[in-house]
């Protein structure tokens, strides 16, 4: 039974990658426009740890009696891209594929980013120890 559960979940994540890029594909078709690039990836990525470090700043700032308004313009511009980003993507299409759109970008980067991001780092250790640990080749001739 839990090889079937796990089979089933990875079909359907398999059928929801199908769909994200048949829909890419078709608003690339139509406008010319495309919702899955590294750029927005790593401008939303950028933006939500923006938001999230805002936060944590006005809260540790809640804490300490500092200064809060730190946080929140931290926040601020954390938001302000966000909100950027679903404009540019109602500009180059039209509304309703442009807020559809952004409703899937949004939080599918966002999750792709905070669950790759220690995935990244286990990767480039690993690599790092993988490169010191293996010994020199010398090519005689």
């Amino acid at each position: 039974m839990l090889m079937l559960k796990i089979v089933g979940v990875l079909a359907a994540l398999f059928l929801i990658l199908v769909i994200l890029i048949a829909f890419d594909e078709h608003v690339q078709g139509k406008f010319g426009h495309r919702f899955f690039t590294k750029a927005t990836f790593i401008a939303i990525v950028a933006s939500c740890l923006m938001i999230a470090g805002g936060y944590h700043w006005h809260l540790s700032a809640l804490k300490s009696h500092g200064d809060t308004l730190n946080g929140w313009v931290v926040l601020g511009i954390g938001a302000v891209i966000l909100v950027g980003i679903a404009i540019n993507n109602v500009v180059k299409t039209n509304l309703a594929y442009g807020i559809g759109g952004s409703f899937i970008q949004l939080p599918l980067f966002f999750a792709i980013g905070y669950f790759g991001m220690p995935l990244l780092i286990i990767w480039a250790v690993l690599s790092i120890i993988g490169a010191m640990l293996t010994p020199t080749v010398r090519v005689v001739n």
